[in-house]
């Protein structure tokens, strides 16, 4: 989400309406290149926007729609009956805002816009190292913390208890990033690829104004850099990828990349409560088989016939599949 205010050209300022288009044009490319998920752009953008006749208003709009992008407010929202305050998502996203009300509440010159956004929200994800905490060291760190702890207040006392153990546990098992899969970056995405689809999107405005054969021609050149230079650049990532991964990485990163999905390794025909005990006259079936076998050798000395695994055992495996 990103909250934008245009302050009116002035001679003070020296603010020019063309060069809030062109530095518009380039920051929502921006945003539109780096961020693959929902994206939200609101503000006071001092354009009228509701004016057909607006030759900036109309250029606005046309970079709008180039960028797959939608106004949301198609009503007054200042005092002298123009659209000044906007609202826009990616057309993909449209389903994810709900325009409430545009309401004069008299503080400005200004309405205030009301409208409900269905936001995705990821929390900080992170985890502890219990299995390799000294659990001797931790609880003599615990208990020396903890000797002297006394207070006459207790909020305070309850605060104070909170703190050392929470200090004692982040010096045994520090707490640790987790990074999280989402609509995020890329992870081999990279400056120059970014640099090189601003240049691309440049050269197919250019292209759109211009019925010229050379510029149809710099596009698709351009066009053709980006996807090279993406190509190129997942390749080295993945290289390193597997260049430092162990063994068992590698088939992970080979079925991430492929696709695949992990295969289901229990029998969908037997009862889960039922696999421990037949896993158990599997084995010692095909024990007492091989046994037989020798048994019926001519150069091998006879072998004493396996007893059955008692009961309690396949008991005990059930209630664990359980």
């Amino acid at each position: 989400m990103a909250l934008i205010y245009r302050p009116p050209p002035s001679a003070t300022n020296q603010l020019t309406r063309s060069a809030f288009l062109a530095e518009f044009e380039e920051f929502l490319s921006s945003l539109c290149s780096r961020i693959n998920g929902a994206l939200c752009v609101l503000g006071d953008f001092n354009i009228h926007w509701d004016d057909e006749n607006d030759s900036i208003a109309s250029r606005f709009r046309d970079i709008v729609a180039a960028l797959d992008m939608k106004q949301h407010v198609h009503v007054p929202t200042h005092t002298k009956k123009h659209t000044l305050d906007l609202v826009l998502t990616r057309m993909q996203s449209v389903d994810r805002i709900v325009l409430k009300d545009v309401v004069d509440i008299g503080l400005c010159d200004h309405f205030v816009i009301a409208c409900d956004l269905a936001l995705s929200c990821y929390d900080e994800k992170k985890n502890r190292s219990l299995k390799r905490v000294d659990v001797e060291a931790f609880a003599e760190d615990l208990g020396a913390d903890l000797a002297d702890l006394q207070d006459d207040d207790l909020n305070d006392l309850v605060s104070s208890f909170n703190r050392r153990c929470c200090d004692v546990t982040n010096a045994h098992a520090p707490l640790r990033q987790i990074t999280l899969k989402g609509d995020g970056m890329k992870p081999w995405y990279s400056d120059a690829i970014h640099s090189a689809r601003v240049v691309r999107r440049k050269y197919e405005r250019q292209f759109r104004k211009s019925p010229l054969e050379v510029h149809r021609q710099i596009y698709v050149d351009q066009c053709k850099e980006v996807v090279q230079l993406i190509q190129n650049t997942k390749k080295e990532y993945f290289h390193q990828k597997f260049a430092s991964a162990s063994a068992k990485e590698v088939f992970r990163l080979v079925d991430n990349l492929l696709h695949k999905e992990p295969n289901h390794t229990l029998p969908t025909n037997v009862p889960l409560g039922d696999l421990p005990l037949t896993s158990n006259k599997f084995f010692y079936d095909k024990v007492h088989q091989i046994r037989a076998e020798l048994d019926a050798s001519p150069t091998l000395p006879s072998l004493t016939t396996p007893q059955p695994l008692v009961a309690e055992r396949g008991e005990f495996r059930s209630d664990m599949a359980l």
